[in-house]
């Protein structure tokens, strides 16, 4: 059941926001752990606990056809890190750094890309403003 008349709205529009958001945060993780980095450790253990609060909030005021499509993300994303994770085990650690923050870097420039074409949208609203439509005369009616 839904808890808010509102959730629809929200949740109906995931798309692959889990699935980059959370991806990026585990790859980090993982490079972190390759670099050998302490203070990047604990910032992606701090965003993944992040990740995880935003999910639960999200999955709580999903409606239950929105559940389902939350799982089949939290499925993609689980598959596909744990791929790239078994692939980052078994590879070379110095190719591994460059190729794990190359995926992290194409993540975070479709994001920017998003920022940007984004706020050329919102633009659009400064540029065309909405303009109420001229309103029919008594005289232009009777004429139709």
């Amino acid at each position: 059941k839904s808890h808010s008349k509102f959730s629809p709205l929200i949740t109906n529009n995931l798309k692959l926001f889990y699935f980059f958001y959370h991806s990026r945060t585990v790859l980090s993780l993982k490079l972190a752990n390759v670099m050998n980095d302490a203070a990047m450790i604990n910032t992606n253990l701090i965003g993944l606990v992040i990740n995880f609060a935003f999910l639960f909030g999200f999955y709580y005021y999903a409606s239950s056809e929105s559940r389902g499509k939350i799982w089949k993300q939290v499925g993609y994303a689980s598959v596909f890190l744990l791929v790239i994770t078994a692939y980052a085990n078994f590879e070379d650690p110095a190719k591994i750094e460059f190729r794990l923050g190359m995926l992290i870097t194409a993540i975070l420039l479709q994001n920017l890309l998003l920022l940007i074409l984004g706020g050329i949208q919102l633009s659009m609203f400064a540029i065309y403003p909405n303009k109420p439509a001229a309103k029919e005369t008594k005289d232009s009616k009777k004429n139709k």
